[in-house]
């Protein structure tokens, strides 16, 4: 696909079938995201693949559905974090995705990271692959950095990966005369 149609057809995916990701695939795909640019070229993203332990995949999304509970008793509005958890838990990759820096140059590193993300999330659906950004974990970053053996570097996003089981229409979009102002 050219590029401009990769990303006219890149999608949010929910609904993944359960067959398995080969790890060169996944691994191509991570390929493509470390090519995002970074600030002072510190490259600060890491990644952990969760495809085979599947009741791992399912503790992370069960922390999520545990503090959405806890939210929504204290009459939050929390049904987003439930819902995603229920889509790592079908998807059958999960990717947690860290900053190797921690708090240092925060800014940067986060900008870098998310043109890391886009770039999987790019590739993923130019190989034909679903991809869901997660930034619902971020209500339980600490309780899974633990569960995953992370003291040192710290949990960005996650990414959910599989073969597309739907294709969403696009979303709306503000035009670009809403966006830019010149001057």
């Amino acid at each position: 696909m050219e590029l401009k149609e990769v990303i006219k057809n890149r999608r949010s995916i929910r609904k993944f079938a359960s067959k398995k990701l080969e790890n060169s695939i996944i691994e191509e795909i991570l390929y493509y995201g470390s090519l995002a640019p970074s600030g002072k070229n510190r490259q600060p993203w890491r990644f952990i693949v969760i495809q085979e332990d599947k009741e791992l995949k399912n503790k992370i999304a069960d922390i999520m559905i545990k503090k959405a509970d806890e939210k929504i008793k204290r009459g939050e509005n929390a049904g987003s974090i439930k819902n995603t958890a229920k889509i790592m838990k079908e998807a059958p990759v999960f990717i947690a995705v860290f900053n190797t820096w921690n708090d240092k140059i925060i800014n940067s590193n986060l900008q870098s990271i998310g043109a890391c993300i886009e770039n999987i999330c790019l590739a993923s659906t130019d190989m034909g692959i679903g991809s869901l950004w997660i930034c619902d974990i971020d209500c339980v970053f600490k309780e899974i950095e633990e569960l995953l053996g992370q003291k040192n570097i710290s949990l960005v996003a996650g990414i959910s990966l599989g073969y597309p089981l739907e294709e969403p229409d696009a979303r709306p979009r503000l035009t670009t005369n809403e966006l830019i102002e010149w001057r």
